[in-house]
């Protein structure tokens, strides 16, 4: 797939070369920390202001070269909606969610590439150098191992990585970054 083209005159240029889309929504910013060398596309949702009462820790951890694409939706996970107990998200470095992709893990380890149209169930923890598949469906509550390949409704493993999906994964999302002229 051609890489996409977006000007940089559409995005917010942090300091620390966060992009965040002027068309993007982060609700409860000063519950949300971005790593640097961050992309948060249009039409993303970032849900910081889901936090439990009286914490004042950050409810969303992004680290540094991850690509937040179109339509993507972040929010911590939920335990008791009543009683708003949302627990932290921790994601890591040089990691893609793609396209119109939902997702409530818990934890996203690095290098980690989660394709389009993509849920990511309530509590997921999503290891290092994980690829999930365009289209899969993680149910709650499933831990993906490092180095595997998960795809399918619901997602099952189908397949070992090899050590080097860590440098794949790191190539890609600097070349995504630096895609926005």
């Amino acid at each position: 797939m051609p890489p996409k083209k977006t000007p940089k005159s559409a995005y917010v240029i942090t300091e620390s070369g966060n992009r965040i889309s002027r068309k993007a929504a982060l609700s409860g910013l000063q519950n949300i920390v971005l790593g640097g060398k961050t992309v948060i596309d249009h039409g993303s949702k970032i849900r910081g202001d889901l936090q439990r009462p009286g914490s004042t820790a950050p409810i969303i951890a992004i680290g540094r070269y991850c690509i937040i694409s179109t339509q993507v939706t972040v929010e911590p996970p939920c335990k008791d909606e009543a009683k708003e107990n949302y627990y932290p998200v921790r994601i890591g470095d040089y990691v893609y969610i793609g396209d119109n992709s939902v997702t409530q893990a818990v934890q996203i380890g690095s290098n980690v590439e989660i394709g389009d149209n993509c849920e990511i169930g309530k509590f997921c923890i999503i290891k290092d150098c994980v690829i999930v598949d365009p289209g899969s469906v993680i149910p709650p509550r499933t831990v993906c191992a490092p180095f595997t390949r998960w795809a399918g409704v619901p997602a099952v493993e189908i397949e070992v990585l090899s050590e080097s999906t860590a440098e794949m994964v790191q190539l890609r999302n600097r070349q995504r970054y630096l895609d926005i002229e």
